[in-house]
Order: C-alpha cells, then sequence, then structure tokens
C-alpha cells in the first residue's frame, strides 16, 4: 500500500507491504529511489499486526493512504493528481474492516489498529464522527464511524451513515461507568480529513484512563452492527 504527503516543494512517500512473515517499507520522496528496509516477525499474524501499526502511524503522521494495493517494488512515484484515488463507501469501508481484523482472540490494540488503518482512505461520504462506547457488563467495546454528506453550515441538515462494531473482551479491564468515553467529531466537515480524524481518534485513546492495561486484553469476537 502506498501512501503520501505532500510537503512544501515535493512529496513523501511510503509503501507498505506484508510477504509472508515480512513486512517491507520503502521511504523516500518521489522522484528518489527510495530505502527499502524490512521487518521480520515471528509468524503472519504478528506481520499483519505489524503492519497495521505502522500504517496506523504513518496516517497519525500525517501521510494519506492513496493506493491500498501498491507493492515496494512498484515504480516509486507519486499518485496522479489527476487521476483521484477510489472512494470507498460506508458500506465498503464495513467490509474493508471485517476483512482486515488479525485473527481472534487477538490483543485489543491489534484491532483498533486494523479498524483505524481500514477506516483511514478516501470515502464517498466526509467521516464526520467517531464514537467509542463502554458496556462493562457485557465486557464489549462499541466503535462507531459516522459519514455525513451535505453541503451548507447546517449539519443537522446531512445525509448520515454509520459503520459500528462491538468487539467482545475477554474480561472488563477497570470500573467506569457504562456509556461514551471517547467521542471524537468534527464541527467543520470541509476543514479536516478523514484521515486526520481517524488519527485523532487513535491518539485519543491511547490517552484514555487504564488503556495501558485494556490494550494488551484480548478480543474474543468483533461483531459488526447495521
Amino acid at each position: 500500500m502506498r501512501l503520501e504527503r505532500r510537503e512544501r516543494n515535493r512529496v513523501a512517500l511510503c509503501v507498505l507491504e506484508r510477504r509472508g512473515a515480512v513486512v517491507w517499507v520503502r521511504r523516500g520522496h518521489a522522484g528518489g529511489a527510495g530505502r527499502i528496509s524490512s521487518i521480520p516477525c515471528s509468524d503472519e499474524r504478528a506481520a499483519q499486526a505489524c503492519l497495521d501499526a505502522e500504517l496506523a502511524a504513518r496516517v497519525a503522521d500525517g501521510f494519506l493512504l492513496t493506493d491500498p494495493d501498491a507493492t515496494v517494488s512498484d515504480p516509486f512515484r507519486a499518485h496522479d493528481a489527476k487521476k483521484r484515488p477510489r472512494r470507498f463507501t460506508p458500506r465498503e469501508i464495513g467490509s474493508r474492516i471485517e476483512h482486515g481484523l488479525p485473527r481472534l482472540p487477538a490483543p485489543f490494540s491489534e484491532v483498533l489498529d486494523a479498524i483505524c488503518s481500514a477506516a483511514a482512505v478516501e470515502t464517498t461520504m466526509r467521516l464526520a464522527r467517531i464514537e467509542l462506547e463502554v458496556d462493562q457488563g457485557d465486557r464489549s467495546v462499541s466503535v462507531e464511524l459516522t459519514y455525513a454528506a451535505g453541503s451548507g453550515e447546517n449539519v443537522d441538515d446531512y445525509d448520515l451513515e454509520s459503520v459500528g462494531f462491538t468487539l467482545v473482551l475477554e474480561r472488563v479491564w477497570s470500573e467506569p461507568s457504562d456509556g461514551v468515553e471517547l467521542d471524537v467529531f468534527v464541527d467543520e466537515l470541509r476543514r479536516v480529513r478523514g484521515t486526520a480524524l481517524v488519527a485523532r481518534f487513535a491518539k485519543a485513546v491511547g490517552a484514555l484512563r487504564d488503556y495501558s492495561v485494556l490494550r494488551a486484553i484480548e478480543v474474543l469476537e468483533v461483531q459488526r452492527r447495521e
């Protein structure tokens, strides 16, 4: 997969690819050859978790996923600005998340990285809100992404579509009250890219109280909510 970050007079590129139990990374700027490195992992599951973490880190650093199918062997050049990258519908985002999940059971941090990585793409509707909700009784955490389409300053007039998942945990991790623990949203839809909102959400989850415990708790099942 190829990610890009446009700087003043050049474009920074990063290509990530998993081949078996090895993650390959190619970094540099458009017009150069780039520098290739590899990250050996213990097995394919660990390599996929590494790939998801690398992708989440690049998105948090301002990179945009422009080609999910690119490999480190492809020509090292920026995406053609005249050819717009594919835009995914909210339903397709949901499918991307389902297919990109690690093999369960898996640590919460790996599942969250996979969700954020799958959502960090161009979309047909603007990503407007991401919620994380806790239900200690059912030992679950739900994540919901809300997309909006419309124009004007009144967001209430926009068409909304949501994609939600419930993560069933092996156990509870603390004793917070049930309800929305985290709610990241955009007031002015035209000013914040969806990828930036995903990065903001991932950073906010990492800052939650007791997240150091939650991140290692196994997720037993992921249920998609329609």
